[in-house]
């Protein structure tokens, strides 16, 4: 008999402990896709993701499931299918919650040792199982009200957080309404529906309680109820907006995050269910002993612990620190934290480049290792105009105000792994590092900076263009085209749709790459009348060079910095014809980007559009290699000790300047000759 009240028992914690978790859970979905949704998804009667572009790759990791999505956007705007999903899943559950407190509610026999007869001492035959439900619910409608006004009046008196009970909640107050809320539903939960309370074995013919019971009841009901708050004080999830403050701050919200505070939220109100149906029938089973209550209360004990373990990294204080999210980070965003539209919360300027100066060390502002200098740029205003010079001035430093001297990057990017990319000041550091490779004219390592972004904590809105448009204005080079597999690398991105894979034809086309491209072309479902057309095609030129050597008073510029940006390309998609002609006018910086930045002094960003750079040898030489067909112009830099006015000076002299130098099939090789630079003070 013992082996089968344990069997029985096992079956109802099973049972309970489940049934309790998977309504916890079901219940817990429609909040957090509310909470949620706003981060992932763009406002509108329809899915449509936050930040993706079609027509160009996506990070995958933020390669979203369509189908799941619109089940949490059915679920956060549609109740009618939820509730009636949690109704019936809440009516199996409340079954076998009440056949655990009284066990004649689904027996279709009297329990062993129990002898039910009536007044006259005719046994008493089980009514159906109808008439049980019939009378069950006759006790939740004379015990609900109560309990409802109970639940509700103190809530609505004290201002109590909806949030629940936690390390969290809002005040003792609020601790105090839910107690008293958990002590009256278990209270009327034993008291309607115990053997001794109200329901009696359900085969009496009217209700029972009698006034010596009552007390007894309320007092169990009370000290489950209690134990559910307890339970609850230790392992309720934090409240979602407060864990998802600190991810606004990263950068476009992404399946990590997503699957992060999900998992994290779901599991936690999981164990806490079931840590709530396991503690029923510990203390609600008539028919076990002490030594088995106190055993089976080993399981709510241990799923409140995990759900206290669970929830732990989502503490938001624990968040915050993790992901620099301070009050001065907070605060160098240019909007705060709206749950409505959390994307405006990213940091950025200078004073985030402060904060982010201060944890790894990175020098403010221009140093000795990275002075402001002046540039060189070599152009003619018009094909049939003397080629002039004219000359700007390079900060030392990156948009943030930070130096972007290039031993910086080896702080940042240890600091970023450090976050394991999880920082709020991330997208500074990224775009550091960016800045930092335009200044010295090296775009395949700003290139690898935005790959980088997008493979490990995606700001996808701020770089998604600037990465296409370097793909198709740098220099058609052997470490470019490994840049362009990276992109390519369906491990590291996805391309849904087929203007996406054209795009990648399209660039492995203008870097040579026939074979690849042609495989793209065919994964993008392309006419058999355009592959045909593009095998037809002569192969876009990528072989330019462009070469020279400069002197200054007559003495080679040695470690000087040449780049060389395009005015017009071939093969460039029609929108981006007009945004390289203006090339050099960002380049020249013609009026005021900031106070940081003003006339005459362009912003590190504007370098973006060089396509190829290097540093002269000690004969002042340089060889710029793998440009594409067009027409292209030279700008350097000069010594640091140099000063000239801007954007003319006269004490300076140039012999054989560079004016637009034009590369294609029957001009590949340029040769600038000896750039004589000559300053006289």
């Amino acid at each position: 008999m013992s082996s089968e009240r344990t069997m029985k028992s096992i079956r109802q914690l099973a049972l309970l402990g489940i049934g309790f978790a998977a309504v916890a859970v079901i219940l817990g979905i429609v909040p957090l896709s509310h909470a949620v949704l706003p981060h992932i998804l763009r406002s509108g009667d329809s899915v449509s993701f936050l930040e993706i572009t079609d027509g160009h790759p996506a990070p995958r990791l933020l390669a979203w499931n369509q189908t799941e999505f619109d089940w949490l956007y059915t679920l956060a705007h549609s109740s009618s299918a939820f509730l009636l999903c949690v109704s019936l899943l809440s009516c199996v559950v409340w079954i076998a919650a009440v056949s655990v407190i009284n066990p004649y509610f689904l027996a279709s026999s009297p329990p062993h040792g129990i002898d039910l007869s009536d007044e006259e001492g005719e046994p008493i035959h089980p009514s159906s199982m109808l008439s049980r439900c019939v009378r069950a619910l006759l006790i939740v409608a004379l015990v609900g009200v109560p309990v409802a006004a109970l639940w509700i009046v103190p809530g609505m008196l004290t201002h109590a957080s909806e949030a629940g009970p936690g390390a969290n909640a809002i005040s003792p107050a609020s601790n105090a309404v839910w107690a008293f809320r958990w002590v009256s539903l278990g209270s009327a939960l034993w008291i309607g529906f115990a053997p001794e309370g109200l329901a009696g074995h359900f085969e009496q013919g009217r209700l029972q309680l009698s006034i010596r019971s009552l007390a007894k009841l309320a007092a169990q009901g009370a000290l489950f109820g209690l134990a559910v708050f307890a339970c609850m004080q230790f392992a309720t999830p934090y409240p979602l907006l407060d864990v998802l403050r600190p991810y606004s701050a990263l950068g476009t919200f992404n399946l990590r995050y997503w699957h992060e505070i999900a998992t994290h939220y779901l599991l936690g109100l999981g164990l806490l269910g079931m840590a709530a149906g396991t503690l029923l029938v510990a203390l609600g089973s008539p028919d076990l002993t002490v030594r088995q209550r106190m055993s089976i209360l080993i399981v709510p004990i241990a799923a409140t612990c995990g759900g206290a373990l669970v929830r732990r990294p989502m503490n938001p204080r624990t968040l915050a620190a993790r992901m620099d999210w301070t009050y001065s980070v907070a605060t160098a965003a240019p909007l705060p934290f709206r749950p409505s539209y959390p994307v405006a919360s990213l940091p950025d300027g200078p004073a985030a480049g402060l904060e982010l100066a201060r944890r790894t060390g990175v020098a403010v502002g221009s140093t000795a290792e990275q002075p402001d200098r002046n540039v060189l740029v070599f152009t003619s205003l018009t094909a049939r105009m003397t080629p002039s010079v004219f000359i700007v001035i390079q900060n030392g430093f990156s948009e943030d105000g930070l130096s972007a001297a290039g031993e910086t990057t080896e702080p940042t990017l240890a600091f970023l792994k450090h976050r394991d990319y999880e920082s709020a000041l991330s997208w500074v550091a990224i775009k550091h590092l960016y800045n930092v490779a335009t200044v010295h004219f090296a775009p395949s390592a700003a290139i690898r900076s935005l790959l980088l972004d997008n493979e490990r904590c995606p700001h996808y809105a701020s770089t998604e263009w600037t990465l296409w448009g370097m793909f198709y204005i740098c220099a058609a080079s052997s470490e470019n085209l490994a840049l362009l597999d990276e992109w390519a690398d369906e491990t590291k991105f996805t391309h849904p749709d087929r203007a996406s894979r054209r795009l990648m034809g399209d660039l492995y086309m203008r870097f040579g790459a026939a074979d690849k491209a042609m495989a793209w072309y065919g994964r993008a479902e392309m006419p058999n009348s355009f592959l045909r057309a593009i095998r037809a095609r002569k192969p876009l030129f990528h072989m330019g060079r462009v070469r020279g050597r400069f002197v200054l008073n007559g003495k080679p510029l040695v470690g000087i910095q040449v780049g060389i940006f395009p005015r017009r390309m071939n093969g460039l998609p029609q929108e981006m014809e007009p945004m390289v002609f203006r090339a050099r006018d960002q380049i020249i910086a013609p009026f005021a980007y900031s106070d940081l930045f003003p006339a005459l002094h362009p912003r590190p960003y504007s370098f973006r559009w060089i396509s190829a750079g290097t540093i002269t040898n000690n004969k002042g030489e340089f060889d710029l290699n793998g440009l594409t067909e067009g027409d292209y112009n030279i700008v350097c830099t000069l010594p640091a000790e140099l000063h000239l006015s801007v954007p003319k000076d006269d004490s300076m002299k140039i012999h054989n300047t560079p004016g637009d130098v034009e590369l294609k099939y029957e001009h590949p090789d340029a040769d600038m000759g000896t750039i004589d630079i000559a300053v006289h003070r």
